[in-house]
């Protein structure tokens, strides 16, 4: 019945047609999605490689004393001005270094 009847099969092909156009847009989504979380867990895993570095005395703080760079990088980097570079300070330091350098 459905066969013969030609207003069911157009409109059976236009929702396939429809459902298959989101599904491409759906993909595209997801993929852009995950290349930005990918890209974030990169920069989280670079910051965290450069904390460990420069925090030498493994309290979970970078202090002026134990800094190696110049003190406006340290500077830049406190984010809140307390002498001390937290984890979160060193990851967004490091995603405005790396967005800038993309544009």
């Amino acid at each position: 019945m459905h066969a013969a009847d030609l207003m069911a099969s157009q409109k059976l092909e236009e929702g396939i047609s429809g459902f298959s156009k989101a599904l491409v847009t759906l993909e595209k989504l997801l993929a852009d999605r995950l290349a930005r979380l990918e890209g974030e867990a990169r920069i989280l895993h670079a910051a965290e490689d450069v904390f460990k570095a420069y925090d030498l005395d493994g309290d979970g703080f970078i202090t002026r004393e134990e800094w190696m760079g110049t003190d406006a990088v340290f500077d830049a980097l406190d984010a809140n001005q307390d002498g001390k570079i937290t984890p979160e300070e060193i990851g967004a330091g490091l995603g405005a270094v790396l967005h800038l350098s993309k544009a």
